[in-house]
């Protein structure tokens, strides 16, 4: 027996009314839908206010500079595949890894 559109319409508005209800504070932008709200009501999980961004201190942006031209220098070069993310935490080149891991 064929479903009438009548039906189909109503079902499918109380669908939408109840998937709109269950998230509507996450389309509020006060909370993640259940189960992860439970987590956001979590002491444990706020977070404080943000502090305000310093725009007078120019140092992180000086000290990044000198990687960030070698990189640039690098990627002008063709050289991506020698560059790892983690060398500035001490981590070898994927070019010296891979030379290693041939021998």
């Amino acid at each position: 027996m064929p479903l009438r559109w009548r039906e189909v319409c109503r079902s499918t508005l109380l669908l939408t009314v109840l998937a709109l209800v269950a998230c509507l504070p996450a389309l509020i932008g006060k909370t993640a839908p259940l189960p992860e709200s439970w987590l956001d009501a979590d002491a444990l999980y706020r977070t404080g206010p943000h502090p305000e961004p310093r725009v007078d201190d120019l140092s992180p942006i000086a000290i990044d500079l000198p990687r960030e031209f070698y990189f640039a220098r690098q990627l002008h070069e063709g050289w991506l595949a020698q560059w790892n993310p983690l060398s500035a935490c001490g981590a070898p080149l994927w070019a010296e890894w891979a030379a290693r891991a041939l021998r």
